[in-house]
């Protein structure tokens, strides 16, 4: 076999791979076998019968047809692996130039492969660690959000209050005419932490239980459904019960039920010292992209191909769709309140695709450069941690690809060893 590079701008090449006919023929016998058992042959067993036999009951067409697929399966990935330079990504672009029994065949694969880059003086990157602390103060207002999550509510015939929680129902109409899912029994919410429209809580703050309210409010034109855009929406509540929140209050016993504490004193160093190692961790991660965004500056890179950028692309709007998700949204929800089409968020998302695809070629460059490796037995380490968050092998088994996963727990970790030598090298 023969293989001919030729480069191609944005980042893709040619390949002109040529092989010899008796480097064919066993591609044809197989495809003689395939062909037999859909065009059975007259004395012969399917799938038994020699290629001269079934070539000429069928003629060249089917046979070379089912002979050059396998034949280009087999020989492009002998190409890229004789060849360490090839970078290839996606799936290449086949074309048959010459294909004729009894001579040599000859096909082209273009494929994108991963930019070629230019390494700047990334040994000189700095930057300046600062010295990470936790205030008493920062302590008292976690010990404060700690009390409310252990907060008690006591029913009370008083006019509800900021921060009182009280149950409502709910109807909503809209001409007169009540909105599809728009009656809600024994609704509850915090007054002053519901997140739910200024106009809504305001006309709550002052009832009282049996109380009836009834009054508009007008949705505002980025109101994630459309069809409440701009529309004036009538609400009648009806006040169920008011509960007044009643804090713990802050002393040992208050700390001996948030865990192993037998003191407040106890609670209060270890909250202290889960705030600094959070501090420290997020402080760690500035530095670390302080650092890859120096190097990236100083790196030279071939024109990224389209390809890597479409399925970084891909990578980040999947991301956001959890995330808007998590807020209780969909993604059309979402696309209408910032008033852009999917194309059009993903136009915007491309400058920063480019930039992580930059950050992560530049990252694995430093690794080859450097001999920085990663062995299978730290993968497998890591790998069992993230896998026991599962209650069952088989449960990880459905929800998981090994091999994708294999691939990130590698970059990961090959990653954290380049920041390290950058950190060592710039003395951070």
């Amino acid at each position: 076999m023969k293989v001919t590079k030729e480069k191609l701008p944005k980042s893709k090449i040619k390949l002109i791979i040529e092989v010899e006919p008796d480097e064919v023929q066993p591609f044809l016998d197989i495809a003689a076998k395939e062909e037999s058992k859909k065009h059975p042959v007259k004395g012969f067993r399917p799938g038994q019968v020699p290629f001269e036999v079934m070539r000429s009951a069928i003629g060249d067409h089917h046979l070379i047809e089912t002979a050059l697929q396998k034949l280009v399966q087999q020989t492009y990935v002998d190409a890229l692996l004789e060849d360490k330079e090839i970078e290839a990504i996606g799936r290449p672009e086949i074309e048959a130039k010459e294909v004729e029994i009894g001579k040599n065949w000859v096909y082209e694969a273009t494929v994108s492969m991963l930019p070629d880059i230019k390494l700047g003086e990334y040994k000189s990157v700095k930057e300046k660690r600062n010295q990470m602390n936790v205030e008493e103060k920062e302590v008292s207002t976690e010990i404060d959000e700690l009390r409310k999550m252990r907060a008690s509510y006591i029913t009370v015939t008083r006019t509800a209050e900021k921060g009182d929680r009280v149950d409502i129902d709910i109807n909503v109409s809209a001409d007169g005419v009540p909105l599809e899912d728009g009656n809600a029994r024994k609704q509850s919410i915090i007054l002053g932490d519901s997140h739910l429209f200024p106009e809504f809580e305001v006309q709550i703050v002052g009832a009282k239980e049996g109380d009836i309210k009834e009054f508009p409010i007008k949705f505002p034109a980025d109101h994630p459904q459309k069809d409440l855009q701009n529309k004036t929406v009538d609400f009648k509540i009806k006040v169920l019960t008011v509960q007044q929140q009643e804090l713990p209050e802050i002393n040992d016993n208050f700390a001996q039920g948030m865990g192993k504490f037998a003191t407040m004193d106890e609670l209060k160093v270890k909250i202290k010292e889960n705030m600094l190692l959070e501090k420290e961790y997020k402080e760690t991660q500035r530095i670390h992209q302080a650092l890859l965004e120096q190097v990236v500056e100083k790196t030279t890179f071939e024109e990224i191909p389209e390809l890597l950028v479409e399925n970084e692309l891909d990578k980040m709007v999947s991301e956001m769709e959890e995330g808007i998700t998590q807020m209780g949204l969909t993604m059309e929800q979402y696309l209408l309140q910032i008033k852009k089409t999917q194309e059009q968020m993903r136009d915007g998302l491309k400058e920063q695709a480019n930039k992580r695809i930059k950050s992560g070629l530049a990252l694995r460059a430093i690794a080859k450069v450097e001999n920085i490796e990663v062995s299978d037995s730290e993968v497998e380490k890591e790998m069992v941690k993230f896998l026991q968050r599962f209650p069952s092998v088989e449960e990880a088994k459905k929800q998981v690809d090994i091999e994708a996963l294999t691939e990130i727990t590698m970059g990961t970790l090959r990653n954290k060893k380049v920041f390290e030598m950058l950190e060592k090298n710039t003395g951070v």
